[in-house]
């Protein structure tokens, strides 16, 4: 029996983008629903093959091939990257349903404006949808340097005026699904006049791990991208604190590292005294990756603010089954409390040492937290999201001609 067709828009690997590794983990699942073709950006890296069965088409290839696809619905995965930026025209054509990884589209919308040869196409954006006053302090800034100039400033403005801009990123599309509740409440007051109706979908986690780990012991790990909003300096300060009665504990920060975090890192380990104890690993492999969970005993996943995004970081940890500290901000104070250790926002160094060392020391404490990290995996699977974003798209209109 024939599946429908449906056409994902989406980077893929080796896109340096961690919806790319998303999608890539959906789409197998996806298949058991659909046949599936996606839909890259024209100047996006040449993907990986997903499955032999699913084809890949750049999206100026798609606009002349896209009845040939035979798609009935269209899955829009929308993030804060250059590799989305023809989202808005795709939805204005043909609808969809967006999984919006990022309900604040600030960074998106600043990224089309330094691809325009608009100079005011951001404040006329701004303008329409949070009116002239804000308007006007954009464009003055537009004025003063094209946005590629002033990327830090604009970005920042319209942040400090809690600018969305999700509904000039999606116009015409049918639907809106999220991985939170939070971000649903941010996405209806967003959408709230444009009548895209919003719903809350599974985030998707590996399959948990069946096998043991060896992790090392007292090694606290966080992984992800490294940068100010994950509050690296925090757990550098809290793992100071924690060395003066668990003198064996290390830090270890997996992933790739922002503009001067490494010599940010280097300077405080080093005025901290904990230098010996620090290191940090930049871009891994899969392979890298999976070994560095395998080794972690405690990971701590924190987190300064929120745009409405899940963790794919988290997400990992808790399939592995690794004991985690979260900040309860956003869709991490929407798990499951047994399956996670969740700390208000605010809590101070001494207060996350003292939270590890209790993790740390309770071997009772870790097996719990591992299980219902499993158990919590295990519900909350790549297969039910595919399931969850199927019932969705069925739920939306067809994909407009």
């Amino acid at each position: 029996m024939r599946r429908p067709g449906l056409v994902v828009v989406s980077p893929l690997p080796p896109a340096w983008s961690g919806i790319a590794d998303y999608t890539a983990r959906l789409i197998p699942h996806l298949t058991e629903h659909w046949d599936v073709s996606v839909v890259v950006a024209h100047d996006d890296p040449e993907p990986i093959t997903v499955s032999d069965e699913v084809r890949v088409f750049r999206v100026d290839a798609w606009q002349w091939a896209q009845r040939l696809t035979g798609a009935e619905r269209m899955l829009v995965c929308l993030g804060n990257s250059q590799h989305h930026l023809h989202v808005p025209e795709l939805c204005r054509a043909h609808g969809g349903v967006v999984l919006v990884h990022d309900v604040r589209m600030t960074a998106f919308h600043c990224l089309r404006a330094v691809a325009s040869s608009d100079r005011h196409q951001l404040s006329r954006i701004v303008e329409d949808r949070h009116g002239p006053e804000l308007g006007r302090d954009i464009r003055a800034l537009e004025d003063r340097a094209p946005v590629a100039d002033s990327f830090a400033e604009v970005r920042r403005r319209l942040e400090d005026a809690n600018g969305l801009l999700l509904g000039a990123a999606i116009p015409g599309a049918h639907s809106v699904c999220v991985h939170s509740r939070l971000a649903a409440r941010l996405a209806r007051l967003e959408l709230h006049d444009t009548g895209i109706p919003v719903s809350v979908v599974p985030f998707g986690c590996p399959s948990p791990w069946t096998g043991p780990r060896e992790p090392i012991a007292a090694r606290i790990s966080s992984f992800g991208m490294v940068e100010p909003e994950k509050q690296p300096v925090l757990l550098l300060e809290a793992l100071a604190v924690l060395r003066k009665t668990v003198p064996e504990a290390t830090l270890r920060f997996v992933g790739p590292l922002g503009g001067g975090m490494a010599d940010l890192l280097e300077r405080l380990a080093n005025s901290l005294g904990v230098t010996d104890a620090v290191s940090w690993t930049d871009r891994v492999d899969d392979a890298d990756y999976r070994d560095e969970l395998a080794k972690t005993a405690v990971s701590v996943q924190l987190r300064a603010v929120v745009n409405g995004e899940a963790s794919a970081a988290v997400a990992d940890c808790l399939a592995a089954g690794i004991p985690t500290m979260v900040t309860a901000i956003g869709a991490h104070a929407e798990l499951p409390p047994r399956a996670t250790v969740q700390v208000r926002a605010g809590t101070s160094a001494h207060e996350i040492a003292g939270l590890l060392r209790t993790v740390l020391s309770d071997r009772e404490r870790r097996q719990t937290l591992s299980r219902c990290a499993l158990e919590h995996a295990g519900r909350s699977s790549f297969s039910a999201a595919a399931a969850a974003l199927t019932e969705a798209l069925w739920a939306a209109p067809p994909i407009r001609y």
